[in-house]
């Protein structure tokens, strides 16, 4: 009996210090994008999707925007300052969806979401939508991109990408785009039709 307590727990920690390892190498992995977006685009749009990959939701939804030419760091700040109001577990709700394709849910969880911000939400779609195509075709290429991009990386970090998760990251490209496109499709109307959906459930 204990025999087989010690081998669960010695197993159980072998599996925490993989995954410990792991996050630190993606951590790596992402300074080095950071890095090499200053000279290759697609650079960033990859790190993104790594960001979506490991449900690091907030850094993959500010940095995405903040890719968009001209207005994007302006929007960026405002979603950031959005998404600090919300919940994780409502954060963790939205985005997740993103990763198992369902774009309309996850955009009708996020308007909810943001019923008490409606100006906030309003000005940064809006934001989106003056660029939309431009967006949408850095999302549209990333997936593409991943394979050159993770080749770019120096041989000591290379050697740490785990192939699983450049296969996720590739997944997550067109969710991604799925996504911004269900987004920027929303017209005022729409939007304020779904936040008082929400007001009238909260106070039911």
């Amino acid at each position: 009996m204990k025999d087989s307590i010690r081998k669960i727990i010695r197993e159980e920690i072998e599996i925490q210090e993989k995954e410990q390892l792991n996050e630190g190498a993606l951590d790596n992995i992402q300074k080095a994008l950071t890095a090499i977006g200053v000279v290759y685009d697609p650079a960033d749009a990859v790190n993104v999707l790594i960001s979506l990959v490991r449900a690091k939701w907030s850094d993959a939804m500010v940095n995405a925007v903040a890719m968009i030419p001209a207005v994007g760091t302006g929007i960026s700040l405002s979603l950031k300052k959005l998404l600090k109001v919300f919940p994780v577990a409502k954060l963790t709700e939205v985005f997740s969806k993103i990763l198992t394709g369902g774009a309309k849910t996850a955009v009708t969880s996020l308007v909810q979401a943001s019923a008490n911000n409606p100006e906030l939400f309003k000005s940064i779609v809006n934001g989106i939508k003056e660029k939309k195509s431009t967006f949408l075709a850095i999302l549209d290429k990333a997936g593409e991109s991943v394979d050159k991009v993770v080749d770019k990386l120096p041989n000591k970090i290379k050697k740490m990408v785990d192939p699983k998760t450049i296969e996720n990251t590739k997944q997550a490209a067109p969710n991604l785009k799925q996504f911004f496109a269900t987004l920027t499709s929303l017209s005022d109307d729409q939007i304020d039709k779904e936040m008082n959906k929400a007001k009238e459930a909260s106070q039911a």
